[in-house]
């Protein structure tokens, strides 16, 4: 953009400027702080421009604004090419001048009012454009206890990241999912709580329920123990799988559906043929509210007729390791077991007594052959 002679209007129209006035770009912002700095008759305008873009975006989305935004330049550059479009097309024709004058005046006033009313009914939805999201981490090997700024208790496992968007509370609670979490979420019919991942996107009010959804499992699966959720489609790939208004999950059920995002060649305990989607009961005793899904949050591995390359997997998300096969026939043993405070190795003398097979260490990655 050249910007030796621009207006503010040029500068809505301008990508770095946008990402300057959000924040998002440090070249972008670094660009229009020196500009007004060292231009001092440019740093009104800057400084309109910038504070006319929080006005219109004030709480709204990337494609609201934009809707906005394509509005009000629309009005500006109708009023400032053809000021005629707002003269009186009857009555007399003496003093147009001053009747120019007076219906620019009452043009400007409607924008004002019509931004006034915006503004009024935005206001509640507003974020502050200096807000942040806030990302929770469990690396491979950890198991992480949060609690979160609404009341909702959850846990993550290894390998796993949440993250709470920058208005969380506000008017939704959206969260962002890549990995396995628990979640004990607090009753708030005003604010529903949306879980979204790369395949499903979650909606509930109060309730407990775990979501499994590692990139490189072919399946993400949701299981819930008390309470409701409706499941809905997230992705393109996903949403010829299940139905267009969603699948409301009852309790003790879980829903299991094709990951979009899985690496091919992956298998997964549920594997599903995509485009596909099943809900089932939940395994183990739920009479107690333990079901084998949430064994990990009570510090257990528990394998129910896995394939051993899902067991590597998930031994390297329990462990902290890296295990690597060197005979691929090995990744189809299947195994039945259940852990409590067994360490790596005990785990693999373990699955040796019934299957066989070999491993030894190089350092952090275990080698199975």
């Amino acid at each position: 953009m050249d910007t030796s002679g621009f207006n503010i209007e040029d500068l809505l129209a301008d990508e770095s400027f946008l990402q300057y006035c959000l924040g998002t770009d440090s070249g972008a912002v670094a660009y229009w702080t020196r500009r007004a700095n060292e231009h001092p008759r440019q740093k009104a305008a800057i400084d309109k421009a910038r504070e006319l873009y929080f006005f219109l975006n004030g709480g709204t989305t990337a494609a609201q604004f934009e809707q906005d935004r394509d509005h009000f330049l629309q009005q500006w550059r109708q009023r400032r090419e053809a000021p005629e479009l707002f003269t009186p097309l009857s009555g007399p024709v003496t003093r147009r001048r001053p009747r120019r004058r007076i219906w620019a005046v009452m043009t400007v006033l409607a924008l004002f009012v019509t931004a006034a009313l915006v503004w009024h009914y935005r206001s509640a939805f507003r974020i502050d454009p200096a807000a942040k999201a806030t990302v929770y981490h469990a690396k491979a090997g950890e198991r992480k206890k949060l609690q979160l700024p609404d009341g909702s208790a959850l846990q993550l496992n290894g390998g796993s990241t949440l993250t709470l968007a920058a208005d969380f509370n506000q008017h939704n609670r959206n969260v962002y999912l890549s990995g396995e979490a628990y979640f004990e979420v607090a009753p708030d019919a005003r604010r529903p709580f949306l879980v979204h991942t790369p395949a499903i996107l979650i909606k509930v009010l109060g309730t407990a329920f775990n979501v499994k959804a590692y990139p490189e499992d072919t399946v993400t699966e949701t299981s819930l123990l008390e309470g409701a959720i409706q499941v809905y489609a997230n992705s393109s790939a996903g949403r010829h799988v299940l139905p267009e208004k969603g699948v409301l999950l009852s309790s003790r059920c879980k829903l299991q559906v094709a990951n979009p995002e899985a690496k091919a060649g992956r298998s997964s305990a549920g594997y599903l043929p995509a485009p596909q989607y099943r809900v089932m009961l939940l395994s183990g005793d739920t009479t107690l509210d333990k079901p084998m899904e949430t064994d990990w949050t009570r510090g257990r591995l528990t394998f129910n007729d896995q394939p051993f390359d899902v067991i590597a997997r998930e031994l390297e998300r329990w462990y902290g390791v890296q295990i690597r096969f060197e005979q691929e026939q090995l990744k189809q043993y299947r195994f039945v077991a259940t852990f409590d405070k067994e360490n790596i190795d005990q785990v693999l003398r373990a699955l040796q007594a019934t299957s066989s097979f070999h491993y030894r260490r190089a350092q952090d990655t275990i080698i199975l052959y």
